[in-house]
């Protein structure tokens, strides 16, 4: 049985509502439907009212279920006290956490603009096992990020394939800081891959 539309009576406070529910902020529902902030802050203000196909967008995207999901999960990447990003195939920054904005250069938002050795490794040995093909259940590897200051973060860390609602792979990575001793220790152990076969 199909659901009935839901309807917002009054549009602009019942769009604010269901986005700040869902986690997203305005830029976060303005990257969704390819439109400016602005536009998202007029729609919320009342200045300005999307069309009837665009409100038919908005309805569907903020009451599906999956949508709802990839909103808490980037809340739960920007809001997680610790180092947590969230990677798409490109290698793009699509969320991190503040622990992470400390650690890497400001206005860095992918991970080729901080490549150093190590984390080209982990990418390229990420990406040849099948990562993004949903072949992987995880990757553990020890990292060096080379910080604004010239100085250097040693991070051991996990990370797990997600599906998004729109059906894109993306990399959820978690790690912490690790002294220069136990980055060599972990370094030598190389990067450990666990195939998606093993824990089925």
């Amino acid at each position: 049985m199909r659901m009935p539309r839901r309807r917002w009576t009054d549009f602009p406070a019942g769009l604010r509502r269901v986005r700040v529910s869902s986690g997203l902020t305005q830029s976060d529902l303005a990257d969704m439907l390819n439109v400016d902030q602005a536009t998202i802050s007029r729609w919320e203000r009342g200045a300005q009212m999307p069309d009837n196909a665009m409100q038919n967008r908005l309805r569907d995207l903020l009451f599906r279920g999956r949508a709802i999901s990839d909103a808490r999960l980037v809340h739960l990447v920007r809001t997680v006290n610790g180092l947590m990003s969230l990677i798409n195939v490109e290698g793009k920054f699509v969320a991190v956490s503040d622990g992470v904005r400390r650690i890497i250069p400001p206005g860095k938002e992918s991970l080729a603009e901080i490549m150093t050795p190590s984390i080209e490794e982990f990418w390229n040995t990420a990406n040849g096992a099948g990562f993004f093909r949903g072949e992987v259940a995880s990757v553990h590897s020890a990292v060096e990020v080379v910080r604004a200051d010239g100085s250097t973060s040693h991070i051991f860390g996990s990370a797990h394939p997600v599906t998004l609602a729109d059906g894109s792979v993306q990399m959820l990575a978690e790690g912490k800081e690790v002294d220069a001793l136990a980055y060599q220790t972990l370094r030598a152990q190389g990067i450990r891959i666990t195939p998606l076969e093993d824990i089925l």
